[in-house]
């Protein structure tokens, strides 16, 4: 239990520094680029690596781990009075989509790796990451009444944000089997 709590702990928190690093980031990269999107999307969102990366090393436990760090971020946008039970309901789809995809295509016999389970294939995990991105921005979406209209962004958005999450996650383990 100690150990859930300290994981849970850790993958709030990186979800957290995620999202507060990726704004000012896309914003910096957008005013580079003059490119502009609606409904806030962004051009590297890393909290959606944290969650697809998470869900790969945790599985399912990764929900109740992530969903305090995806409130929290919610509520850094709305506010406590504009934190709604639409808000939590899209945090709790954000934070169960990936296990469930890791969960539902381990179990057909897609070769994922990780936990134990041999050499990662990191090409399951980056489509997980692709169907996971779709679903939860479309369902995150619904769910809060947004205009799809920039869905694509969305996706572009995740799908960097999981690339650099799971290069930060590489970089991480090399330096942690070189000490």
């Amino acid at each position: 239990m100690l150990d859930f709590i300290k994981n849970a702990c850790l993958a709030s928190a990186l979800y957290v520094a995620a999202f507060a690093i990726s704004m000012p980031a896309s914003n910096w990269i957008a005013d580079v680029g003059s490119i502009e999107f609606a409904n806030e999307a962004q051009l590297i969102f890393l909290p959606h690596g944290v969650r697809v990366l998470t869900a790969w090393l945790f599985g399912f436990t990764a929900a109740p781990m992530l969903l305090p760090g995806v409130c929290l971020a919610f509520l850094s946008i709305t506010g406590i009075d504009g934190f709604s039970l639409s808000h939590f309901f899209a945090a709790v789809l954000q934070v169960s989509i990936a296990p469930a995809l890791f969960l539902a295509l381990g179990a057909i016999g897609f070769p994922l790796g990780g936990k134990g389970g041999g050499r990662v294939s990191w090409i399951g995990v980056v489509l997980i990451g692709l169907i996971a991105s779709v679903l939860t921005s479309s369902s995150t979406n619904f769910a809060l009444g947004f205009n799809p209209e920039d869905f694509a962004a969305y996706i572009i958005g995740d799908m960097s944000g999981l690339f650099l999450s799971m290069f930060g996650l590489l970089a991480f383990f090399r330096l942690r089997r070189r000490f």
